[in-house]
């Protein structure tokens, strides 16, 4: 009964972002070095202790590049993936290496001077790579098919195990490759974000054990009408699980009886953000962005308009949290800063280059791709204040050496 997942596993969101120009390959590395990781035995689950402070890989937005993947076609017709750096303190695009077949690749991610990034050579088989630009040199770590990346901390990564329709964590310290189990709440179907020292997660609330429903099919529907899911704050530390709120597993219902879904977006500072509508086939309707803090107080409507069928707003982050919502606009670019609570329009109608992320030290990096007649260009830096007023000058990245 895999389809069960789908009734509670939320919406994600994904941005792919093709090259300009065709990627060379990179350079032949050192000989990696392979161990297999041994994961402890489940019953003596590791201490929990965050390692400095966790971050979210999926923000892709580390302080001090951008991160692009790019393709080549093979002669044998399969496509290799090129990564690809844009350094911000330099307006230099490297290349750093090739991860091999694209179909095979999953998460990639900094961590310090080195690139890791996980691989699939079979569908029972999965690796863990840890390369150093610097020298070249790689470590590749054997892991179970169903371990996936999902955060990170000065020491350890931290992987999701999926169990359909659940899921439990297990962390692998980066230095040595060694996997501990982590001792997980029950019935988390999402982990969403992080606070720096804690998780925050989705997961079921029922009166019925649903395990034991779980092949009986009209039951664990009839169980479902009355469970609930809760968001939470999960400490990795204690245990404790810190609920944000809480609603009916199969939603919100309007006026009318439509469910209301809810999509988590990210975290600023002290709030939560969250896309709010009602979504029938391709449209959807009452559309709007509610925030409300860490501990779920204070929940408002935002004054940012979503125009009906227009569905979830876009994020620009910057050190693993949203700064701006933004939609394409009549005239522009319409931006909500979630730092100050304003919205604005920035001009330049279909010439506004789509914002990608704002460094921390107040630059937007922009796509130039489809946007310029030089194809060479494909980002630019520019001032946050000069992007916001429609002054899209600013420094040009220097493309890759192929």
């Amino acid at each position: 009964m895999k389809k069960k997942i789908g009734f509670f596993a939320l919406l994600a969101l994904a941005v792919s972002l093709t090259a300009c120009t065709p990627a060379a390959s990179a350079p032949e590395s050192e000989a990696a070095v392979t161990t297999t990781a041994e994961a402890a035995p489940a019953a003596e689950p590791a201490e929990n202790a965050v390692a400095g402070t966790l971050r979210n890989l999926g923000a892709k937005d580390p302080a001090d590049g951008y991160y692009q993947l790019d393709t080549i076609q093979q002669p044998d017709k399969t496509y290799h993936g090129i990564l690809r750096k844009v350094d911000f303190a330099t307006a230099r695009m490297t290349q750093l290496c090739d991860v091999g077949n694209i179909e095979q690749l999953g998460t990639y991610f900094a961590w310090g001077e080195n690139l890791c990034y996980e691989t699939w050579p079979s569908p029972s088989e999965a690796e863990f790579h840890i390369y150093t630009p610097a020298d070249g040199s790689e470590r590749i770590i054997s892991l179970e098919s169903d371990l996936s990346p999902s955060f990170a901390d000065d020491q350890y990564v931290y992987l999701n195990r999926y169990a359909d329709p659940f899921l439990s964590l297990e962390r692998m310290d980066l230095n040595t490759g060694d996997i501990q189990p982590i001792k997980t709440p029950d019935l988390i179907s999402t982990i969403y974000d992080t606070d720096g020292q804690r998780l925050l997660v989705a997961r079921l609330i029922s009166e019925i054990p649903l395990e034991s429903l779980w092949d009986e099919e009209e039951q664990y529907e009839a169980a479902m009408q009355n469970a609930t899911v809760q968001y939470a704050w999960w400490d990795l530390a204690t245990g404790a699980l810190e609920t944000v709120l809480e609603e009916p597993f199969h939603g919100e219902k309007d006026e009318n009886g439509n469910e209301i879904t809810r999509i988590y977006l990210g975290h600023n500072g002290d709030s939560l953000f969250f896309y709010r509508g009602v979504i029938t086939g391709q449209s959807s309707t009452q559309n709007r962005v509610e925030r409300c803090a860490l501990d779920g107080s204070g929940n408002e409507e935002v004054p940012f308009d979503l125009p009906a069928d227009f569905g979830v707003p876009g994020t620009v982050n910057c050190g693993g949290e949203i700064r701006w919502l933004v939609i394409t606009g009549e005239e522009g670019i319409l931006v909500y800063d979630a730092a100050t609570g304003q919205s604005q329009e920035v001009s330049g109608g279909a010439e506004a280059p789509w914002p990608l992320l704002l460094t921390e030290d107040g630059q937007v990096l922009v796509s130039l791709m489809e946007k310029e007649e030089k194809s060479d260009v494909c980002y630019r830096l520019i001032p946050e204040g000069d992007y916001l007023a429609g002054n899209f000058t600013g420094t040009d990245v220097v493309p890759a050496e192929e």
